[in-house]
């Protein structure tokens, strides 16, 4: 007996080793471990979209695949959907087709209104499509719903101020992006040359300015 049980009972181990192993592999598919794959996998998957509409050769037809791929997991959350379809319409705006971008928005902030994603990128689309007045609306709206400061909300803002020639609200904006950024204002530039090549025609006031960058209200524009 001496002998036999210590054999037993590491057989018994192994056993109830193997068991566990087992029970482990076929947990329920609401477990934290599977929510945190889902959410990896979504947050790869609008990451994806955001970089195909962000930089040339803007490709919408990434966001899509990705989109269609989203409508048929049943845990894809809204936020998500809202920011794929968004993202879609920005990039069809970014390649010329304006009448189906816009009609992408309609549909999308009539089913979520209240969306902060889908209001900042609805701004982003008419920050390209330079349709500066409603781009701006649609920044406040944005900001307004936002969970937290948004930087990129403000800097779109201040974007929009911009194409509007409105100069000093457009420093305002930049000086919120830039303190929520943590970033230390640039010392505006002084040589009146460099004003001229810089800024639109009538920004010869160092006060008219928000930065160094050339005049186009579309450049830097920041989706979600």
């Amino acid at each position: 007996m001496s002998c036999t049980l210590p054999r037993l009972c590491s057989a018994l181990l192994l056993w109830l080793l193997a068991a566990l192993a087992v029970s482990q592999s076929d947990a329920p598919a609401g477990s934290a471990g599977d929510i945190n794959d889902a959410s990896m996998i979504n947050n790869t998957d609008t990451q994806t979209c955001r970089q195909a509409v962000a930089a040339f050769p803007i490709r919408p037809v990434i966001c899509a695949e990705v989109l269609a791929e989203l409508r048929l997991r049943r845990d894809t959350p809204s936020s998500a959907l809202a920011e794929v379809t968004s993202l879609l319409a920005v990039g069809y705006a970014r390649t010329d087709r304006a009448v189906e971008a816009t009609a992408i928005f309609d549909r999308l902030l009539t089913e979520q209104p209240n969306s902060w994603i889908a209001n900042a990128n609805h701004a982003a689309m008419l920050l390209y499509l330079g349709q500066f007045e409603s781009a701006l609306r649609a920044t406040n709206r944005a900001i307004v719903l936002s969970p937290q400061p948004i930087p990129d909300l403000h800097l779109n803002q201040a974007l929009a101020y911009r194409g509007l020639g409105d100069f000093s609200a457009a420093k305002q904006a930049n000086a919120a992006y830039q303190s929520l950024m943590g970033l230390r204002p640039a010392d505006p530039p002084t040589d009146p040359q460099i004003l001229k090549v810089f800024g639109p025609p009538e920004a010869d006031n160092l006060d008219e300015r928000f930065d160094g960058s050339a005049f186009k209200p579309t450049r830097g524009v920041q989706t979600r």
